[in-house]
Formats: C-alpha cells, sequence, structure tokens
C-alpha cells in the first residue's frame, strides 16, 4: 500500500454515513451447513463503527472452522486494542480478538459465534472476507493458523478437565525454519517436575524439548531450532487450572556456507597481519535469536592470535545451540594444549575447550542464553579456522551442557550448581556404525547417595549395564560393545550433588575389548572350573579308595539338576510415557537407529 493510500484511508470522513449501512456486509449460507461473511462490501469500512453477525453451523458438528480469505484491520496493534473483529459465544462470553493483516485460519469448539466489528478513528481498512464451516475433527481449544504463525489457546473457556490429553501440531510449509513460542499466561497444576499436568514441547521422533506447569502471568519466551512441532497438554485426575495462551512465529535458520577453498599449514613463518584484522570474522555482534560466526573471514588465521566473541540469543529463559558445520582449529585433539576455541559463561568460567580438525557436523547445547568464546593460537599450526551457526532453544531439559559429533560427545550435568533432590532426566547417544563401540569415560562424578541416585547406562532395548554414583575425581574409563546406550539420571530425594562429567567416544576398540574381557573372563571361568573339577576328583578317588565316598562326590555321580528360575524380576530401567497420544505413543521410546 502506497503512503498516499495509506493517508486516505485516516482522513477519509464517514461521519455522516447511516448506522446501517455502515454495518451492510454479504452474508452467505451454502449447502454444506456453513457459509461466507464479508464486510464491508465494497470500500473502506468507517470510522467508530460496532456490527454484528451471527453465524451457525450444523450442531451436530464437532466445531466451527473459520477461514479468512484476507483480513484488513487496524494497524500496529499487538494485542489487538484498536480496530479488531471480536468472537463470542451467542450468551456473551467473549472468545477472542483478531486483527491486523493476512490470511487466517481459525478453529472453535463451538457451534455457534457471534462475531463483532469495531472501529475507532485511526484507520480505515478493507475488513474481512471469511468462510465459515463444519469442523471436522473435534477440538477444545481455539487454534489460529496464519502463514507466519498462529495462537493456541486452551480452553476458550473456564478450566480445563481432569485426564485431558491433547496435541497440536504447527508448523511451517517453508524449509529450514524454527518456531519462537511465547507463552503470555498458563495456570497449570504446579509439581517440581511437572509431573502432574503439563504442556509439553517434541520433535516429531518424540524427543522432549521442554516442559511447563505452574501459574504465571508474564511472558515466557522459547526457540526451538526445528519445525514442525508437537504440544502436548496432560493432566491427571485431581486439581485443575485455567490453561495456557500462547502465540508462535517461524523464523529463517542460517545457512551454511562451503568451507574455504585453503588448506591448513604446520609451519614455523607466515605473513604476519596487522593487529587490526587478526581477528577480522563475519560476525553480527548484536543480541540476536539466531546468528553465524566465521573465522577468520577468509584465508588462515595468524599465529599468536587471541580473540572473543559474545554470543547473545538476547531471548529470556533460552538456551544456545551451536552447530559448527566444519572446525580446522590445530592438529592435536586431545586435551586442547595447542591453539583452541574455548566457551566461557559471561563470568569467564571455562565450560567446554574445541580443538581439532573436522569436517563434520558437532553440536553443542548450553543451558544458557549467551556465552563468550575465546580463540587462542600459538605458533606451531595454521588452520582455516571454523564455521558455526547458532539459535536460541527452549531452555533445555535438564540444565546440562551436551556435545555431540559423528566421532562422540560429552556432557556435564548440571552445568553449574547443584542437582535437585528430585530429577529424572535421560540422554541418548548413538552412532550409525553398528560395528563400532562406545567408550565412556567418567571424568569425575559427585553422586552421594547410591540407594537414592544414580546415573544407569542401558541399552536400546532397555537392558541395565552399568550404574555410576559416589564421589571421585579419578577418570575411569568403561567400554561398552553397543552402538546405541541411553543413560538416565534419578534422585528421588538424595543430598544434592555436584553431578557428573564424562566423554564419549565411539570406536571398534571399545567393542573389540569389550569382546576380549567376555572372552577372558570365559576362560578364567574354565580354567576354575576344570581346576575345581580336578581337585574333586582327586577328593572323590581318596574317598573312594577309603570305601567312603558322600556328599560332592554323590552330586557329581548322579548329576544335580538345575533349578530354573519360574519368572523373571520386573524391569525397573524405563518409565512409561502415557503423555503422547496416538500416533505418537509409540514414538516416545523407540529403539534408537
Amino acid at each position: 500500500m502506497s503512503t498516499e493510500d495509506a493517508t486516505r484511508k485516516v482522513t477519509m470522513n464517514y461521519g455522516t454515513t447511516e448506522a446501517a449501512a455502515r454495518c451492510q456486509a454479504s452474508q452467505l449460507a451454502d449447502t454444506n451447513g456453513g457459509g461466507s461473511l464479508q464486510y464491508p462490501v465494497k470500500g473502506l469500512y468507517t470510522f467508530n463503527t460496532v456490527c454484528s453477525w451471527n453465524i451457525t453451523v450444523s450442531p451436530s458438528a464437532p466445531g466451527m472452522l473459520l477461514s479468512f480469505g484476507w483480513m484488513d484491520i487496524g494497524i500496529d496493534q499487538t494485542a489487538c486494542e484498536g480496530d479488531a473483529l471480536k468472537l463470542s459465544l451467542p450468551n456473551g462470553t467473549s472468545l477472542w480478538s483478531l486483527c491486523g493483516l493476512g490470511d487466517k485460519t481459525v478453529s472453535l469448539p463451538y457451534n455457534a459465534l457471534t462475531i463483532t466489528f469495531v472501529s475507532y478513528n485511526t484507520y480505515q481498512g478493507g475488513g474481512f472476507s471469511l468462510k465459515y464451516s463444519p469442523a471436522t475433527e473435534s477440538t477444545k481449544s481455539i487454534d489460529i493458523r496464519t502463514s507466519n504463525g498462529g495462537a493456541l489457546k486452551f480452553p476458550p473457556t473456564g478450566n480445563y478437565s481432569n485426564n485431558e490429553r491433547l496435541y497440536w501440531l504447527v508448523g511451517s510449509n517453508q524449509p529450514n525454519m524454527g518456531v519462537r513460542v511465547t507463552v503470555h499466561a498458563k495456570n497449570i497444576e504446579f509439581s517440581p517436575l511437572c509431573g502432574f499436568d503439563s504442556l509439553s514441547f517434541y520433535t516429531t521422533n518424540a524427543r522432549l524439548m521442554q516442559k511447563i506447569c505452574g501459574t504465571s502471568t508474564g511472558p515466557e519466551e522459547f526457540f526451538f531450532n526445528f519445525s514442525p512441532l508437537l504440544l502436548v497438554f496432560t493432566s491427571d485426575e485431581d486439581t485443575v487450572g485455567s490453561g495456557f495462551y500462547l502465540t508462535y512465529t517461524f523464523q529463517k535458520l542460517p545457512t551454511t556456507p562451503m568451507p574455504p577453498s585453503t588448506t591448513s599449514v604446520q609451519a614455523k613463518s607466515s605473513p604476519r597481519p596487522t593487529e587490526a584484522n587478526k581477528c577480522s570474522s563475519i560476525y553480527n555482534p548484536a543480541p540476536s535469536s539466531s546468528g553465524e560466526l566465521l573465522f577468520p573471514a577468509s584465508g588462515l588465521y595468524s599465529f599468536h592470535t587471541s580473540c572473543s566473541w559474545k554470543i547473545d540469543t538476547g531471548v529470556q529463559y533460552a538456551g544456545l545451540a551451536m552447530t559448527f558445520h566444519w572446525m580446522d582449529i590445530d592438529n592435536v585433539t586431545k586435551h586442547c594444549r595447542g591453539n583452541s576455541l574455548t566457551a566461557t559463561t559471561m563470568n569467564h568460567e571455562v565450560l567446554y575447550e574445541f580443538c581439532g580438525k573436522d569436517d563434520s557436523v558437532l553440536n553443542a547445547t548450553f543451558p544458557l542464553s549467551s556465552i563468550y568464546l575465546v580463540f587462542t593460537s600459538t605458533n606451531k599450526y595454521q588452520g582455516a579456522g571454523f564455521y558455526l551457526t547458532y539459535t536460541a532453544v527452549s531452555n533445555p531439559l535438564p540444565s546440562a551442557l551436551e556435545i555431540s559429533g559423528s566421532r562422540g560427545g560429552a556432557l556435564q550435568f548440571p552445568l553449574t550448581g547443584q542437582y535437585n533432590s528430585y530429577a529424572y532426566h535421560e540422554w541418548d547417544i548413538a552412532t550409525n556404525d553398528t560395528k563400532k563401540g562406545i567408550r565412556i569415560t567418567m571424568e569425575r562424578k559427585d553422586i552421594p547417595t547410591c540407594s537414592l541416585a544414580s546415573l544407569k547406562v542401558y541399552t536400546k532395548n532397555g537392558t541395565f549395564l552399568q550404574r555410576f554414583c559416589g564421589s571421585s575425581q579419578t577418570p575411569k574409563t568403561f567400554d561398552f560393545a553397543h552402538h546405541a546406550l541411553r543413560l538416565i539420571f534419578t534422585n528421588n530425594g538424595a543430598t544434592p550433588g555436584d553431578g557428573f562429567r564424562l566423554e564419549y567416544r565411539f570406536s571398534k576398540d571399545a567393542m573389540n575389548r569389550h569382546h576380549s574381557r567376555i572372552a577372558m573372563m570365559a576362560i578364567a571361568s574354565c580354567v576354575l572350573l576344570l581346576t575345581f573339577s580336578m581337585v574333586v576328583a582327586v577328593v572323590c578317588k581318596r574317598r573312594a579308595a577309603r570305601g567312603n565316598q558322600r556328599g560332592t562326590c554323590n552330586s557329581l555321580k548322579h548329576g544335580a539338576q538345575a533349578q530354573r528360575p519360574t519368572a523373571f524380576p520386573d524391569f525397573q530401567g524405563f518409565h512409561a510415557t502415557d503423555d503422547l497420544p496416538p500416533p505418537y505413543v509409540q514414538l516416545s521410546k523407540v529403539p534408537l537407529e
């Protein structure tokens, strides 16, 4: 719309128009139990106008669907406090207000609505055009969808019921998009781990990303670096609340540039850049929910360099997910004793050090909205540096540092402080190479009460393998002959501790060492059994010579029958996940690929 048209809309005077003419609209019914409504019939709507229409669909329909072909009502409004289209029940109960530009789709669990248009004296627009029809699926919420986002309110009025299970799938039809969710208000029964009533956010393969409950009236913002997003609301058999109201928008994620066409060198001399361009990079220092960092901007980094960047998502209640698309920092991959990129807190506490050379993707998740990255180089190696992208994510559950890549990764829980008295958290680590095992190095642990708190390791099908608890600062390595593991930390009321920090690597050696250890144990068992048999044989021979053959000799002679267990103990490793409705309920504990 041009400036001239906008000015014409605001200054045009319709003050002499009759009230009946002001509300003239095109309203038609169709044979499918719905109809259409357009206001105004032509031109622009007038100032200071209030118009109402009643629309209904078949009483047997589970709800109503409103499809707006276009809307031009009010401008620069955050809560439709000016010109608006208000939706309410015939008894006057207010449901929702719509405004702005563009197309919209609204689904409601009602068969009859009153639509009220309200205008003031600040703007004149083209109004709206909508079609209404019976809903084909049952809904208990007000669900609004637009091309760039939407809104969700559950329940529309009053309190939700006991034993509810509802889900919504929101996503963009554009590739490489994330979802920003703003929870404006919530009143959901509180529990320490949101185990009673909750609103949960999942990936479509049922990985839990965030769970919220409790009461708040201020906005809480979460960013998910993927789309679509699955929302699941569940309630138990006791205590209800007024539910939640949220809005969401879709946001484009950064794209990945190709690695530079330079090769790293290991040399003693190179052209020395000036101090001003040593830290030249592609980087935007302004707070942003997503961004990128390419260092150096071109060529190779220089010797004796120290550079730092602040990565700030600018999103409240958010974590930070970084993806290294390639890295050429040093030719030493262990302990990062040469060149390195160090992630620190705002108080400069070291979180993790990145180094080495790797063209595969490496992911790092921090339960912090902002961190520092500090790069340092010596005089022994020059490389192409690194390229990373970052996005704000919903504050990770739990508050842990997670590093994962094709070669392995690391896990630290909690990142700072101590874990809570009641906790249940799980992580999956896996490689696609089924010939590789997983070697876990427990660098440190502080989980004092083994009877109530521990970190347990399971196979992908739930077989228990290892338990970690107690306190130790001495690293210890464990090999597992499995390409996929699930780690579960639980605390059922024990005194909090500092948690643990571990690293893991995918390695054929881990598989081979595990099998070698099993073979050695089998050989040792055979040797012990053979030795025992020889001793028993000698004893029995001596007793036979004396005419005294009893006890063990009789047992061996007649063969003792081993007693098989009549039942196996119940497996207590995993907890059934009841908060995913069909068809997602089968996905909550799917085997790892």
